[in-house]
């Protein structure tokens, strides 16, 4: 197992992703959330909602490089960003310990 290899536990975070912004408005998300906090599992603060930009990105594209900026979803990846990288800075520190 790669945690025995690596002696520490390697970071994870469920993202709600193929979020519809209707269904997110009515928390239909909400019970799921709950389930996953309780368990203790990490969990980014916002799902990713289902935008036109992220099919338009295709396999070699960035949010940054499609015609049409979508600054939501360029905040949305900002902010996911930002959370995968503490997570994995706090496991990696804790290994240290």
């Amino acid at each position: 197992m790669v945690e025995e290899d690596q002696k520490r536990k390697l970071p994870a975070m469920i993202v709600i992703n193929q979020h519809d912004l209707v269904t997110g408005r009515a928390k239909a998300h909400e019970p799921l959330r709950e389930i996953l906090r309780e368990s203790g599992v990490a969990l980014a603060s916002q799902p990713i909602a289902r935008r036109a930009s992220y099919q338009s990105i295709g396999a070699a594209g960035t949010l940054q490089t499609v015609t049409k900026s979508d600054p939501k979803a360029i905040a949305e990846m900002e902010t996911l960003l930002g959370e995968l990288l503490t997570l994995y800075r706090s496991t990696a520190t804790e290994a240290l310990l």
